[in-house]
């Protein structure tokens, strides 16, 4: 396998010539949303907050998303006047209530008519009620789960972070539907079965009085004898062997995930928070994220993320959904 090492590699913001596909920035993901044959109609509740109006409008004149706009019609009337936008072209639901906002948005994709869901001005958890509703939510597999596309200063290519969002304490179980669900959405996104998943751990030794370890070796195992497949799992590794070649071969540390992770699988929400906020708040990362696990992406940033994030957002989750759901 032909890597990319090195910060001066990590200024391109395009390599085409490559034996297997990787995001190696944001730039690329951006890219490869604009070169769609078509726009992906994404259903954004809570639309009523002007970033996510304007977000979502670069995005359809950049080709690849058509969205949506679900919330206070008048306010998002006002607001698309106000950044001069013709509210005519634009399909607006009246859902002022955020609950309704949400189940609207669900509806519209178990319907057809939207691909995939953005969330705007609501909390996380009133979009995961209505998507997992039993009755009129979405299919979806045992586990939904977060993750955070992250260009990081200095790696030579985007790593994917899951979960510093929804799931507290990941069981085995779940950790086993989180890789599921991460590399069943990296395969719709153009990447092949060598997805390099880093179970992350304190260090890279089996420590019978650290869980994680030892799950992390499950996982490692599993993986191994084909329990789980379409990725290259290695557990338990510590975060600098999983980024750093270097430090690998200093701590003879041998493993095709050594130095080259695509996937970061933290313990737990906390460490995944911590580690996130700690890249993008201190280390010059940027990062944007989205829900998977059910039958469709679901765009998630934060309320105070910038235009740019949210666009960014839309790009990686219009890139991962299936046109018609």
């Amino acid at each position: 396998m032909k890597r990319y090492g090195g910060t001066s590699k990590y200024t391109l913001l395009c390599v085409r010539e490559i034996e297997s596909m990787r995001f190696f920035s944001l730039a690329n993901v951006i890219e490869k949303a604009k070169s769609q044959t078509s726009a992906k109609k994404v259903a954004i509740a809570g639309a009523d907050y002007r970033p996510i109006i304007q977000a979502a409008m670069m995005a359809q004149k950049d080709g690849f998303v058509e969205p949506i706009f679900i919330g206070n019609a008048s306010k998002i009337t006002e607001m698309l006047k106000e950044l001069d936008e013709a509210a005519i072209n634009v399909h607006i639901v009246d859902a002022s209530e955020a609950n309704a906002a949400a189940f609207e948005a669900v509806r519209l994709v178990r319907e057809g008519m939207a691909d995939f869901i953005m969330k705007g001005m609501l909390n996380t958890s009133q979009i995961l009620k209505a998507v997992l509703n039993k009755e009129t939510g979405l299919p979806h597999g045992d586990t939904v789960t977060q993750v955070s596309f992250i260009q990081i200063p200095g790696y030579h290519k985007i790593v994917i972070l899951c979960d510093g969002a929804i799931i507290p304490y990941p069981t085995l179980d779940q950790k086993i539907s989180q890789i599921n669900a991460v590399t069943h959405t990296l395969h719709n996104m153009g990447y092949e079965n060598d997805i390099k998943v880093a179970v992350l751990c304190a260090s890279e030794e089996i420590n019978p009085k650290i869980l994680e370890s030892i799950e992390a070796n499950q996982l490692k195992q599993m993986n191994l004898n084909e329990e789980i497949t379409g990725c290259i799992v290695e557990g338990p590794i510590s975060l600098d062997i999983a980024l750093d070649r270097h430090t690998a071969e200093k701590k003879k540390f041998e493993s095709e995930v050594a130095g080259d992770a695509d996937v970061l699988l933290v313990p737990s929400l906390v460490a995944g928070n911590l580690l996130s906020k700690a890249l993008t708040s201190f280390a010059g990362a940027v990062s944007a994220g989205m829900v998977v696990g059910a039958s469709v992406p679901i765009s998630l940033t934060s309320r105070v993320a910038t235009v740019e994030q949210k666009y960014t957002s839309l790009a990686i989750a219009s890139t991962a959904a299936k046109k018609g759901g």
